[in-house]
């Protein structure tokens, strides 16, 4: 079958929504469909189809279109701008599928008859033009489903008007073949003890300010943060520095293909998520799979989105926003084995179940119940 992947981001971009689209493109094709990714060009000039290739840790058969960012001078918008210029993409591709992460492509593709499969994960308090298109694609005879990663805001679209049935809840993913441990574990990449990672970006909301706090009470670790844009790292150097924290490192942004390495040379993997944050009621984020999935024992904030899919099998909870609790727990996981034992063996059970070719695999299943 031949399948389009659409999403508004740039070529070799980290950002989560990216990745998630890029890797459910892979899951398709490893399925044996043949698949285009259309999405922005890269911001540098000299990259290649295959440095993508190995930065993502994706199948060469996929094919990629690459729209261009500006048009006469003006940025092409993510909504309209980005769905025009990709309908003559998909009627030269002529696909028997879209799985679309933009609305307004979806809407359209939907209202013309091709069979559309919408990912989106907006809060349904959204008040913007797009998200009510999305509402409205659900009615339309090419639409298939609503793909979200939480009841809550699957509730939330069906109370705005989404049509019965027309949604469903499936938790983001991992890739099983570049995240989980190997037999044979390469060196450390750390050179210290007690290894506090955390991976991903690094706005307030995700915990950054809490895992800070929690470090300066526990001098005697080391706590590294992967990932994040530079401005973000920029703002917390700083406020370590003002502060005198010294055992916290910012590593910046790196390759998906490069981040395995420091989940596996940590001792404990946080995931600290702020309950000040609506987010907190839906996020399903992708380092959770990840974090599972190398079999290094993880610490979570105590949010009812993460108590969605993990309990106290497989990870400690913390009291959200809480440092003096995230250092409690971060002092009591390294110092219980049987503990940190436990919550590594569970969640790679977990993340066995969400791998994406199984994630690819649960949506064709509901297109071809049609």
């Amino acid at each position: 079958m031949r399948i389009l992947v659409a999403g508004t981001f740039n070529a070799g971009s980290q950002l989560a929504f990216a990745i998630n689209t890029i890797k459910m493109a892979d899951g398709f094709s490893k399925q044996g469909h043949k698949v285009l990714i259309v999405c922005h060009s890269s911001k540098t000039s000299n990259f290649k189809v295959e440095d993508l290739r190995i930065q993502y840790g994706i199948s060469s058969e996929l094919k990629w279109f690459f729209l261009p960012q500006f048009l006469l001078g003006k940025r092409v918008s993510n909504h309209w701008g980005f769905a025009l210029l990709a309908l003559p993409v998909v009627i030269y591709f002529h696909p028997r599928l879209i799985y679309s992460r933009t609305a307004i492509l979806a809407w359209i593709t939907s209202r013309v008859g091709i069979r559309t499969v919408v990912e989106a994960h907006s809060d349904p308090n959204n008040k913007q033009g797009y998200f009510r298109r999305l509402i409205e694609a659900t009615y339309h005879r090419g639409y298939v489903k609503w793909i979200t990663i939480s009841n809550y805001l699957k509730d939330g679209y069906m109370e705005k008007g989404a049509k019965v049935n027309s949604i469903v809840v499936i938790p983001d993913a991992v890739d099983l073949a570049m995240f989980c441990r190997p037999n044979i574990i390469p060196d450390s990449i750390f050179t210290t003890d007690n290894n506090i990672v955390y991976a991903g970006h690094l706005y307030d909301y995700k915990g950054i300010p809490t895992i800070i706090l929690a470090a300066e009470l526990l001098p005697h670790y080391n706590f590294y943060f992967v990932g994040g844009l530079k401005r973000d790292v920029d703002r917390h150097v700083r406020f370590i520095k003002d502060r005198g924290i010294e055992n916290c490192a910012f590593l910046g942004m790196k390759p998906l293909s490069e981040v395995p390495k420091y989940l596996w040379s940590a001792n404990i993997l946080l995931l600290p998520p702020s309950l000040n944050h609506q987010s907190a009621y839906y996020t399903s984020p992708i380092k959770l799979a990840e974090y599972l999935a190398s079999g290094t024992p993880v610490i979570s904030s105590n949010i009812p989105a993460l108590r969605d899919w993990l309990s106290e099998e497989q990870t400690l909870f913390f009291e959200a926003d809480n440092p003096r609790s995230l250092a409690n727990s971060i002092s009591e996981l390294t110092t219980n084995k049987t503990l940190a034992s436990k919550l590594s063996r569970n969640g790679k059970k977990l993340a066995n179940k969400l791998s994406y070719i199984k994630r690819s695999r649960s949506i064709l299943d509901l297109v071809e119940k049609l």
